[in-house]
């Protein structure tokens, strides 16, 4: 493959734009395993509003914010008195018992909260600003309030694209150039919203029924910005900024783009691992001994929460039942098998450099999270050298000959050829072709033809799949596809 472009993003990688397969990450230099590559902060980031019932966090990095006491009764457990107790005793020891003793309330009457100054500040650079009903008056944000229950209803990454197209607004108001802002915000993926849902859904039934729901959600969220956008900032842009800013296929686009290429977050609650770290503490002893049922019932609430938000999900985007409980069981498994006493912060964010990382189930890396905020760091699992995944030559003299892509796998390697296949064309609309799926393909097909009562139909026709495709070209003459 050909580098035709290159943007360095750190000493040791780089966004190259690969002749037919579009954007994707480079290492410049060979890499032991265990070395970050690159560290990011999320370039639009936000809780899930069924986590924000369970969990107060910080409403610039996330940080989680109760003390024991108010993240169990956030849940909606009420504990008995004697243990209420001793969570009490626990906080009076501090940190990190005591949940985060910097927090920070923006102005009067938002209700936006912060673990520090700087992330108050931070944020008030950024969406907030338009936002805050202490600036703007609570009128603003009753109106992103009535955005946020639209989306919940229809598709959260609505959220992301609100938060995006205000923080354009506000940086025109401040004198930037709109187009060149809203050409930088919509250039990761520049596909409409509709065409992305039927790549990922063709092979639902109902496909088209699907799209105009999205297109008519698109068409009241368009609405409900202007009613934002008017509160918040309006008053500083041009009648000709505002519609640029408002343009229905620029909102698509970028809709688009966060639908393909968000990730979810799920940062720890710092409570879990101060009671995980101090078990043989005596009064944390105690907790854990006395409010063993307690914590069941944290958990109990929080997968009722989550199951709730399932199902409204599942109103809009239906998915096969069989599924659904596939995935409820895997939950539960995880649940009983690691020491989650309190839910974590969970959301979803956009990452500039994340989002091109290019997917192989033989992955040589993988992201990790902050634990207190949103940003995020590509480690390699495996050495890198520059002799695998070979990309060459490049059309730039200053740069090596010869480059490694960066992947990470998307799904679960250790997850049988057809079940990856499965969920990477359910959740991505795409077939991998990577060297791990195209062995595992050959060796299925031999064995299917020597012994084919040991192999299942699904593992053959994932198999075929795999070997037969030919990959689908977008607009721009990139791959939609592995």
């Amino acid at each position: 493959l050909v580098v035709r472009a290159m943007a360095q993003a750190s000493k040791d990688c780089a966004v190259a734009v690969l002749r037919g397969r579009g954007d994707g990450l480079v290492a410049l230099r060979a890499v032991e395993s265990g070395h970050t590559l690159v560290s990011e902060t999320a370039a639009m980031a936000m809780q899930h509003g069924y986590s924000r019932r369970l969990v107060s966090a910080c409403a610039g990095c996330f940080a989680a914010l109760d003390g024991l006491v108010s993240a169990v009764k956030r849940s909606g457990v009420q504990p008995d008195p004697a243990l209420v107790e001793r969570l009490q005793r626990l906080e009076q020891r501090g940190a990190p018992w005591s949940g985060c003793k910097t927090i920070v309330q923006c102005r009067a009457p938002c209700p936006a909260v912060f673990c520090s100054a700087l992330c108050r500040d931070r944020a008030n650079q950024k969406h907030h600003a338009a936002l805050c009903p202490g600036v703007h008056g609570p009128a603003v944000w009753d109106a992103m309030r009535r955005l946020e229950r639209h989306a919940e209803q229809t598709s959260e990454v609505l959220v992301l694209v609100a938060m995006t197209a205000v923080d354009v607004a506000l940086q025109v108001s401040r004198g930037r150039n709109v187009d060149e802002l809203k050409c930088r915000a919509a250039r990761h993926l520049p596909v409409p919203w509709e065409e992305v849902v039927r790549y990922q859904w063709h092979l639902c039934a109902n496909i088209e029924e699907f799209v105009q729901r999205r297109c008519d959600a698109l068409d009241e969220f368009r609405l409900l910005l202007a009613e934002v956008v008017d509160l918040g900032v309006g008053h500083l842009l041009s009648s000709s900024q505002r519609d640029a800013v408002l343009e229905r296929n620029w909102l698509g686009v970028l809709a688009g783009q966060c639908d393909l290429i968000d990730v979810f977050l799920e940062m720890p609650n710092p409570l879990n691992l101060a009671l995980e770290q101090n078990e043989s503490d005596d009064e944390v002893s105690e907790v854990l001994r006395g409010g063993s049922e307690l914590f069941e019932a944290v958990a109990a609430a929080r997968e009722t929460v989550t199951r709730e938000q399932e199902d409204r999900e599942q109103e809009i985007c239906p998915r096969q039942k069989l599924e659904l409980d596939d995935v409820r069981k895997n939950r539960e498994i995880e649940r009983q098998q690691c020491s989650q006493f309190l839910p974590p912060v969970e959301g979803i964010a956009f990452f500039d450099t994340v989002a091109k990382i290019n997917h192989s189930c033989a992955s040589n890396a993988e992201i990790t999270y902050f634990e207190n905020c949103a940003r995020a760091s590509v480690v390699a699992t495996r050495d890198i050298s520059l002799g695998d995944e070979v990309l060459s030559p490049t059309r730039c003299a200053a740069l090596p000959c010869m480059l490694c892509k960066v992947l990470i796998s998307y799904v679960s390697s250790d997850d049988s050829l057809s079940a990856r296949q499965k969920l990477l064309k359910q959740d991505y609309g795409f077939i991998c072709v990577c060297v791990k799926c195209r062995s595992q393909s050959v060796s299925v097909l031999l064995r299917s033809v020597v012994a084919p009562e040991k192999v299942s139909d699904e593992d053959v026709g994932a198999a075929r799949r795999v070997v037969f495709h030919r990959p689908r070209r977008r607009r721009g003459g990139s791959v939609l596809g592995s």
